[in-house]
C-alpha cells in the first residue's frame, strides 16, 4: 500500500509540471480515438475516412477547450450523415443543436463525456464510465453521457435503414425517411434502457459518496453497479432487447476499475483515525467529523558519486634509516 501512496504522489507531482502538455496528449488521443472509430462505423463520406484529416482535426482540439473536441466529433457525424440524406441531418442536427443548449446551460466543461461514452458505445461497454461520473461529477453528468449513448444509437439506426434512407424519393417519401430516423431514437429500447441504466447509477453513486458514513465512496462503487446490472439485466429481460450479457458484465466490470482508480487517485483516507470535534459560536452548535487523508512524503534519493582517493604508503624516519644502513653495508 505503501508502494501505492508512493506512486500517486509521483503522478500528481509530475501531472503538476506536465499538465499542460498531459491534457493537450489525452485530448489529442481521445478525439483521435473518436473520429476513427465514426470513420470506421458510419464512414459514409470517403474523404472524411483519410487518418490524416482525422489525426489534423485531433492535433487542432488538443489545443482548443474540452468543448471543442464535442463539437468535432458532432461535426465529423454530420457531414457524414449529409451524404447518407436530408431527413437524417435533419435529425443529427436538431439532436447535437439540443445538446449544446443544454451543455452550455447546464454544465459546460464536461463535453469530453460525451466523446468518451460515444467511444465506450463503440467498443460494447456503454457503461464503462458510470462511476467515475457519478464520484467526480455532479448529476447533471448524465446529460453528456446520454447524449453520447444518443449519437451512438442514431448512427446505427442510420446503417440499419440505410437501403431505406438513402434512396432516391420524392416529397411523399420524405416524411417516410423522417419517421424511421425519429422512431429509430424515439422507440428505441436499448437507448431508453441505457440511458435509464446510467442516469440512475450515477444518481446512486452521487448520493452515497456524500453521506458521512465510512467508506461511503467503496458503497457508493458497489450499490452503483449493482444498480446498473439490476436495471440493465430487468430491462433486458422485461422489455426482451437483443443487449449480449456479455457486454453488460464487461461493461461493470471496467466501471469497477475506472472506479477503483478514481477513487484511489482522489480519495484515500485513513477511518481509523477519524475524529469528532464539537465547537460553538454565538449561533450554532457544530458537530464536525474529520477523517485524515493518507498521504506520504516522495523519498528523495539522490546517488552522490565518490571518487576514491589514490593511498600513498609512507615511511617513518626511522625505517629510512634502516635502509640506508643496509645499504651501506651491502
Amino acid at each position: 500500500m505503501m508502494s501505492l501512496l508512493v506512486l500517486r504522489e509521483r503522478l500528481r507531482t509530475f501531472y503538476s509540471k506536465y499538465d499542460l502538455y498531459i491534457l493537450a496528449v489525452l485530448k489529442f488521443a481521445v478525439t483521435l480515438t473518436a473520429l476513427l472509430l465514426i470513420n470506421q462505423n458510419l464512414g459514409y463520406v470517403p474523404l472524411l475516412r483519410n487518418p490524416v484529416i482525422a489525426a489534423a482535426a485531433a492535433l487542432l482540439c488538443a489545443f482548443l477547450p474540452a468543448g471543442a473536441s464535442a463539437a468535432a466529433v458532432g461535426i465529423y457525424i454530420l457531414i457524414h450523415l449529409s451524404a447518407v440524406s436530408t431527413e437524417v441531418l435533419l435529425v443529427a442536427g436538431a439532436v447535437l443543436v439540443l445538446m449544446f443548449l443544454l451543455y452550455f446551460s447546464f454544465k459546460p466543461g464536461n463535453g469530453w463525456l460525451m466523446v468518451l461514452t460515444l467511444i465506450a458505445c463503440y467498443l460494447h461497454v456503454p457503461g464503462a464510465l458510470v462511476l467515475v461520473a457519478g464520484l467526480a461529477f455532479s448529476p447533471l453528468a448524465v446529460i453528456p453521457m446520454v447524449f453520447g449513448l444518443v449519437l451512438h444509437q442514431l448512427g446505427e439506426a442510420v446503417l440499419r435503414n440505410y437501403s431505406m434512407l438513402n434512396a432516391v424519393a420524392a416529397d411523399a417519401n420524405s416524411m417516410q425517411k423522417l419517421t424511421q430516423v425519429l422512431n429509430g431514437l424515439v422507440q428505441n429500447q436499448y437507448l431508453i434502457l441505457f440511458a435509464a441504466a446510467i442516469a440512475l447509477t450515477v444518481l446512486v453513486v452521487y448520493i452515497i459518496r456524500r453521506l458521512s458514513v465510512s467508506y461511503s465512496w467503496v458503497v457508493a462503487c458497489i450499490l452503483g453497479i449493482l444498480a446498473f446490472l439490476v436495471v440493465t439485466l430487468t430491462g433486458n429481460l422485461v422489455f426482451d432487447i437483443s443487449v449480449r450479457i456479455q457486454d453488460v458484465f464487461i461493461s461493470a466490470a471496467v466501471a469497477l476499475v475506472l472506479g477503483a482508480a478514481a477513487h484511489f487517485m482522489m480519495l484515500t483516507v485513513d477511518y481509523q483515525g477519524t475524529e469528532y470535534v464539537q465547537f460553538e459560536d454565538d449561533d450554532y452548535y457544530y458537530y464536525v467529523k474529520a477523517v485524515p487523508k493518507l498521504s506520504v512524503s516522495v523519498p528523495d534519493v539522490r546517488i552522490q558519486k565518490i571518487n576514491a582517493r589514490k593511498i600513498v604508503h609512507t615511511q617513518s624516519g626511522e625505517g629510512r634509516e634502516q635502509d640506508r644502513q643496509r645499504t651501506e653495508q651491502k
